[in-house]
């Protein structure tokens, strides 16, 4: 899958109802917390040179933003759904 924008994860999270959002941001977050297990494996071999350090690098890079994005939209969705609450409940 092709990386989103924190615009395009907060739209999906907008969308779903408020009892898939956990299921929706567990499977969510599965991808990218693989990648970093995996890069971070594969970084502790002893066969690993410069050039794959540096792919693994990007890749380590690249999964840490993507759940930071994941977060940061789950986070202003929340504080959206919370701001239409009525006083008593927020």
């Amino acid at each position: 899958m092709p990386d989103r924008t924190r615009e395009e994860w907060q739209q999906r999270f907008q969308e779903a109802p408020d009892e898939e959002l956990i299921r929706l941001l567990v499977h969510d977050l599965r991808g990218p917390l693989t990648g970093l297990i995996s890069a971070t494996r594969l970084l502790s071999t002893e066969q690993t040179n410069a050039e794959q350090i540096r792919e693994l690098g990007q890749i380590l890079h690249r999964a840490a933003h993507n759940m930071e994005l994941i977060l940061e939209a789950v986070l202003e969705q929340d504080r959206s759904r919370r701001s239409h609450l009525p006083d008593d409940h927020a």
